[in-house]
């Protein structure tokens, strides 16, 4: 069972005496005699003495005269009792702790979202086919999209910031209903390692003559980050201004010649 006050002091013995008080506390504590002063006499559990005289004091059962002891012996108190805190002498160490001062609660900040980057444009990409501007009727044309990474410079919430700009993917529309989505920008055949007319995954196969205005449109992922500090990923993509360019598709014959006919028209067969 935890202990709790000591009453180390005759001091508060007279004190409480003085007072006329006796509480539930004190009278277990055995501090309080029951006793009332006045000027010239005492009060004594009903009984008056008179100071320098005689006295009949009866004290009741269980106590005597002088059971009012001269320093009060250290009591200790259960910690079910109520007045175990109230602090009339000496509370214990846990009555004076001071309660902790709650931390405070962390400020947040709703999430940028694209809506608020509006003002921070991603560039065009380029485009561009192989064979330049024209192309043969059912062979691979190839489409190369110019687009990277890039950082564009503004103002976020009245601060200087950054909007970095990362394509993810490319949506590309051939002109003759012919559309797909494709990760990569795609390349030349010859940085590919291939022939001309060989399929890659940005080609097209064009069915019929005619000319087709092919565009792609470019989707990046944005990042920010205010007055140099970290990049901080934005939720969704932000699509580019498509980017298009006419592809003249014309039939070809097969002939045999005896030399490159674009070299030398002169060349039989040609």
């Amino acid at each position: 069972m935890a202990l709790g006050l000591i009453f180390s002091s005759i001091n508060t013995t007279e004190a409480l005496a003085a007072s006329g008080s006796c509480s539930t506390a004190a009278a277990v504590a055995g501090i309080c005699t029951n006793a009332q002063t006045s000027n010239n006499s005492v009060n004594v559990w009903g009984r008056t003495t008179i100071p320098g005289g005689s006295s009949s004091v009866v004290a009741p059962a269980g106590r005597t005269t002088n059971s009012r002891p001269a320093v009060v012996t250290p009591v200790y108190f259960p910690s079910s009792l109520a007045f175990r805190c109230l602090g009339l002498v000496s509370p214990s160490p846990q009555c004076r702790k001071t309660p902790a001062t709650p931390a405070p609660a962390p400020v947040t900040y709703a999430p940028i979202t694209l809506s608020d980057l509006a003002n921070f444009v991603p560039q065009s990409a380029s485009l561009t086919s192989q064979p330049r501007g024209w192309t043969v009727v059912n062979l691979n044309t190839n489409f190369i999209a110019g687009a990277s990474t890039h950082v564009v410079g503004g103002s976020l919430f009245g601060r200087s910031a950054e909007v970095r700009f990362t394509p993810h993917a490319y949506d590309w529309n051939y002109g003759d209903g012919g559309t797909q989505t494709t990760s990569v920008a795609g390349a030349r055949w010859d940085a590919l390692g291939l022939r001309e007319f060989s399929p890659t995954s940005t080609s097209h196969v064009y069915g019929s003559e005619g000319s087709f205005s092919t565009s792609v449109t470019v989707r990046y992922g944005a990042e920010y980050r205010v007055g140099g500090g970290a990049w901080i990923p934005v939720s969704g993509e932000v699509s580019s201004a498509a980017t298009s360019t006419v592809v003249i598709v014309q039939s070809a014959d097969t002939v045999l010649a005896a030399r490159d006919c674009t070299a030398g028209r002169t060349a039989p067969g040609c």
